[in-house]
């Protein structure tokens, strides 16, 4: 069978070679998706689809099929392809359902608009894998077809390409860097180039005169591309190294689709949760809100409270929360500036709350409830109105609670921290004063912090206070007038941030509720709206949000204000050191997430070693070059001429030309003028005298060596200013005279060997 752009040409083994580069090429793309999706789940799916496209456009043009016949056959070979690859779970039987039909429906008209307002990593779903399986499908289609019925050189490069760029924009809002797979799959779309200019020139030259110097196209196509493979491997590299000025396969700053998509998961919080603190705690008749079971709880004790919501913005008036939440699966995006010490598991059941934000504890990693939102940013759970309804779920949450090294911590001061230090253009001179007061006095970050902490924390505390938690407030409390300088947990909370952050913290604001242990039954906490509490969290290295108190979590709604009760551990949480709950025997057995190397990271790192090969492989050939043009200079004159011989026809090798080990000195000298005209004039000089050199009984003189050496060294001139400095730099790395020279050397040294024993 012939392929339908080469009429009664046959399917050579390059052709094939083609086909499973192209293949390969789109294939690497669906690693990218591993950024989507919380597991390796979607990776047999997606390359199934793959395979799939290719072997479809194959035999679609094996068959010489039409536009309008293969069309048809890629859309029905799709639908089947999905349908038994991707949708598995929704057949019966083997037989597709209305849900598989749906599922393949929706995922095809709105799959792209599901996977931008999933929360990553996302749940390995058939709605999610529609979009990226017919992207993969129309690629593979689409370069295998354009591998076997096109002459356009570049034309399979342009599917897989296109691939790439739509999986790094569906992919955009994690930060793995995709600059090694880019470098490798430009390195694959290169050999396939060079694979695809040696079959066309094998054509045109059997299209021409039949002979190696004939045809009216260059035949030269392949002796181009090898020729330029070491410029395009230095491009390659360059380009992905310059990559990181283009915010898509690199960066914190790649550009997003989900920074335009509206948030599927909207909040009805209209009060920031901050200032209804003070409300719960005054209901005279507290409202059971929820219960909380901890199952085998690594802290011991000191597992004192859930987190709701945070704030991080302050406009000087409230603070609130720009979290977008984005429909989360089972697992949850980890926190980078985090590396827990233990992972708590709570079982939650909502009987009411008049907020979104969801109970969990620490980082939440994974939850068990489908539909609900995840802010990746913050780690806070919601949920709307109809989803809270007799919601229960599980949550685990990794935490790292203050330990002996928390002393040493250092805020963590990165890009993703700069909008937790905003403050109101102007403070007040009063908590300019504080701050300086207080935290002045310290040397390093934690003691400031707990500095901080201790003295809000020794200040007095009533429920009567006055509202709100504007600068106006907050300049009060550390005012002249005694009277005014009194607060509650919404006025030292917000004072603590704002002063945390004017000294360059990255800070927080941090609402939810205590866990009290006159509460539990068992391991279950019963939580009312009297234990609503608000702290603040600073972002410190290694241990995430860290919690601080500016007041006494411990205080409940009816205690009286005292302030010569001695404060709790000095406002700091115990040496975890000498509490025996604390030993290494806390830590729980649930695994860290991602724990191993992954198929994906295997992948990668088999990806990183054809780099490095690719970037080694030209520099050894280089240098082999160079080893073997030196030691052609030695020995013996016969040696010498040799030598210099097949110096200069490497370098004729180098411009395409083919040298058959049938010919001559003369007929190379005769083809060399023939193809490069006055150019090969020093190959004519040379001829003759590696002739007598070979076959004559009496060793040449070195006069004679010389000279041919000075023949190859004008032919090379000749070359460069015929080529350009480029085209000659990168001779440099053509391999071809290495692969062809070696026997022909070998071989000759025996002859002349031969003949001067005679």
């Amino acid at each position: 069978m012939t392929a339908t752009s080469e009429p009664g040409a046959p399917v050579t083994p390059l052709h094939y070679a083609e086909v499973a580069l192209a293949t390969v090429s789109v294939a690497a793309t669906a690693l990218v998706y591993g950024d989507l999706f919380a597991t390796t789940g979607h990776l047999a799916p997606l390359l199934a689809t793959t395979a799939g496209g290719a072997v479809l456009a194959t035999v679609a043009a094996l068959l010489s099929l039409r536009a309008p016949a293969t069309s048809l056959l890629a859309v029905a070979g799709f639908v089947a392809v999905t349908v038994y690859a991707v949708l598995t779970p929704t057949l019966r039987h083997g037989i597709p359902t209305l849900d598989t039909m749906s599922t393949l429906g929706s995922g095809v008209a709105r799959g792209w608009a599901r996977i931008l307002s999933a929360g990553l990593p996302a749940d390995v779903s058939g709605e999610l894998l529609v979009t990226p399986a017919l992207v993969l499908f129309a690629a593979a289609f689409t370069a295998v077809g354009a591998a076997l019925r096109s002459r356009s050189l570049l034309g399979p490069l342009i599917a897989p390409v296109a691939s790439l760029v739509v999986a790094l924009l569906l992919t955009a809002a994690r930060t793995t860097d995709e600059l090694p797979l880019t470098g490798v799959l430009l390195l694959v779309l290169l050999v396939l180039t060079l694979i695809r200019a040696v079959r066309l020139d094998r054509t045109d030259t059997v299209a021409g005169t039949g002979t190696a110097t004939g045809g009216t196209r260059t035949r030269g196509t392949a002796g181009r591309a090898l020729f330029g493979l070491p410029v395009v491997a230095v491009v390659a590299v360059t380009g992905v190294a310059l990559a990181h000025a283009v915010p898509l396969a690199t960066g914190h700053d790649r550009f997003d689709l989900r920074d335009v998509v509206e948030v599927p998961v909207e909040v009805e919080d209209t009060l920031t949760p901050l200032a209804t603190v003070k409300s719960q705690l005054l209901e005279r008749k507290p409202r059971e809100l929820f219960t909380v079971r901890v199952d085998g709880n690594p802290l011991g004790g000191r597992l004192d409270r859930v987190r709701t919501a945070s704030l991080d913005t302050y406009d000087g008036a409230l603070w609130t929360s720009t979290d977008r939440f984005l429909v989360a699966g089972h697992t949850l995006a980890a926190d980078p500036r985090l590396t827990p010490t233990a992972r708590v598991r709570l079982h939650v059941e909502i009987k009411q709350l008049d907020h979104p934000y969801l109970p969990a504890v620490g980082r939440p990693e994974q939850v068990t409830a489908g539909g609900i939102g995840f802010s990746s940013s913050s780690g806070v759970l919601a949920a709307g109105v109809p989803e809270r309804r007799n919601l229960r779920y599980d949550v685990v949450g990794a935490v790292r609670p203050r330990d002996a090294r928390a002393k040493v911590a250092l805020p963590d001061l990165s890009p993703d921290t700069k909008r937790y230090t905003a403050l109101p253009a102007e403070l007040p001179p009063e908590l300019s004063r504080a701050a300086h007061e207080i935290m002045g006095g310290a040397a390093e970050p934690y003691a400031k912090l707990v500095a901080l902490e201790k003295q809000l924390r020794a200040a007095p505390y009533s429920l009567s206070a006055r509202p709100g938690h504007s600068l106006d407030a907050l300049r009060r409390l550390f005012g002249t007038e005694r009277k005014d300088a009194i607060g509650h947990t919404e006025q030292y909370v917000s004072a603590f941030v704002v002063l945390a952050r004017s000294q360059g913290f990255p800070a927080r604001v941090a609402t939810g509720y205590v866990l009290r242990p006159e509460s539990r039954k068992g391991s279950t906490y019963t939580v009312r709206t009297s234990d609503a509490y608000a702290w603040a969290e600073v972002s410190m290295t290694g241990y995430g949000w860290m919690a601080f108190d500016p007041t006494d979590p411990n205080r409940k709604p009816t205690d009286k204000p005292d302030t010569k009760k001695p404060d709790r551990a000095g406002g700091q949480t115990p040496d975890p050191s000498k509490n025996p709950a604390n030993t290494g025997g806390a830590i729980p057995d649930l695994p860290a997430a991602g724990g191993g190397r992954s198929a994906r990271d295997w992948a990668l790192i088999v990806l990183g070693v054809l780099v490095a090969l690719a970037i080694a492989s030209p520099t050894a050939i280089a240098l082999e070059k160079w080893r073997r043009r030196r030691s052609r200079r030695t020995g013996p004159p016969s040696r010498q001429i040799i030598g210099a011989w097949r110096s200069s026809t490497d370098q004729l090798l180098e411009t395409g030309m083919r040298l058959p080990r049938s010919l001559t000195a003369a007929e190379v000298a005769g083809r060399a003028e023939h193809r490069l005209g006055d150019t090969a004039a020093p190959v004519a000089v040379l001829a003759p005298l590696v002739t007598e050199a070979v076959f004559s009984p009496a060793e040449p003189s070195p006069e004679a060596a010389a000279q041919a050496w000075q023949a190859d060294a004008a032919l090379r001139e000749a070359l460069r200013r015929g080529r350009g400095p480029a085209a000659t730099v990168a001779g440099w790395f053509d391999p071809r005279p290495l692969i062809t020279g070696w026997r022909q050397d070998r071989q000759e040294r025996r002859t002349i060997e031969k003949l001067r024993g005679g």
